[in-house]
């Protein structure tokens, strides 16, 4: 929407030197500045509200059910791989949960505006970029399992150090 905006500006205002116009444009301008940037504060506090939160629940819930696990759990996993889950585990579950939950909220209708201007201004161009949504889509995939991979030999690891450092510190 701005940058239809400041055409208008460039177009009808300064070309033509419609001061009228010019203010006028300017006027939206700043307005739909200041709205996005409410918005976007917003978004991030309910964002950053909503994480702590979920981690904090997500934390409680996994301690109480480690606490009603058998003995027997605790004699077959590392102390560390258990520190591990309920430290870190939580922190990415809610940082998530965040992103899909917080500021996804507004994503959808700030898509659907954007998609109908972008018909509305170059439909070939629209084409052009869905398809390569869709490309993007099927590269970050192969990543994300890439990744995936690449995070679980990480928590395996920081689970050793956990292990290392419960085992070190109580036998000084």
């Amino acid at each position: 929407y701005s940058l239809v905006i400041a055409k208008k500006l460039v177009d009808n205002g300064f070309v033509v030197q419609d001061w009228e116009n010019i203010k006028g444009s300017l006027v939206i301008l700043i307005l739909l500045f200041f709205t996005r940037s409410i918005i976007n504060y917003s978004s991030g506090i309910f964002s950053m509200d909503l994480s702590l939160r979920v981690n904090q629940k997500f934390q409680e819930s996994l301690f109480f059910h480690l606490l009603h696990l058998p003995v027997s759990y605790y004699f077959k996993e590392p102390t560390g791989q258990i520190m591990s889950r309920l430290l870190e585990d939580g922190t990415r579950f809610s940082d998530v949960f965040s992103t899909l939950f917080g500021r996804a909220l507004l994503s959808p209708l700030r898509l659907l505006a954007l998609l109908v201007f972008l018909v509305y201004t170059d439909p070939g161009m629209t084409l052009l970029m869905l398809f390569s949504v869709f490309l993007s889509i099927i590269v970050i995939t192969w990543a994300g399992k890439k990744i995936r991979k690449y995070s679980k030999a990480i928590q395996t690891k920081n689970a050793s150090i956990y292990s290392f450092i419960e085992q070190v510190f109580p036998n000084i």
